[in-house]
Parts: structure tokens; C-alpha cells; sequence
């Protein structure tokens, strides 16, 4: 099976840009352009459960919490 791909002028010059950069500059120029997609998606708010799902009680919270102390007190 043929792969055609029809690049478009700006693309082909980033390409270009992109193939005279070492390997760990290539991987941050994909990161921030992955973290561009991301951001200008809709996404919901991490705060905001989903239906169905009961928030923790303070006790729980407060449990949670001392346990976390507890771990990070023995270093």
C-alpha cells in the first residue's frame, strides 16, 4: 500500500528547520507542539467528579493527608 503524503510549503520548511535539530531539541519542539494542541482543546476541569462519583469527606481528606506527612517524614 502506497503512502502519499501532500505537504504544503510551510510544512515542508518546518520539516526542513526540524531535521537540521538534535535529537533532544526535536523532542522539545514535539512536546511544545503537542502541549498547543492540548491547550487549545475544551477539557473539563479536573476539580469537577463525574456523575456519580461522591466527593471525599473531610475525614477522609484529613486521612489522606497524615498519611502523606507520615511518608515524607521518614526521609
Amino acid at each position: 500500500m502506497a503512502l502519499i503524503i501532500n505537504l504544503n510549503k510551510t510544512t515542508e520548511e518546518l520539516l526542513q528547520e526540524i531535521d537540521k535539530l538534535e535529537p533532544l531539541e526535536k523532542e522539545s519542539v514535539l512536546a511544545y507542539i503537542r502541549a498547543l494542541n492540548i491547550k487549545r482543546k475544551k477539557r473539563k476541569p479536573i476539580a469537577s467528579p463525574e456523575k456519580g462519583v461522591k466527593p471525599l469527606t473531610m475525614a477522609q481528606i484529613d486521612k489522606i493527608k497524615h498519611i502523606v506527612r507520615n511518608q515524607y517524614a521518614d526521609k
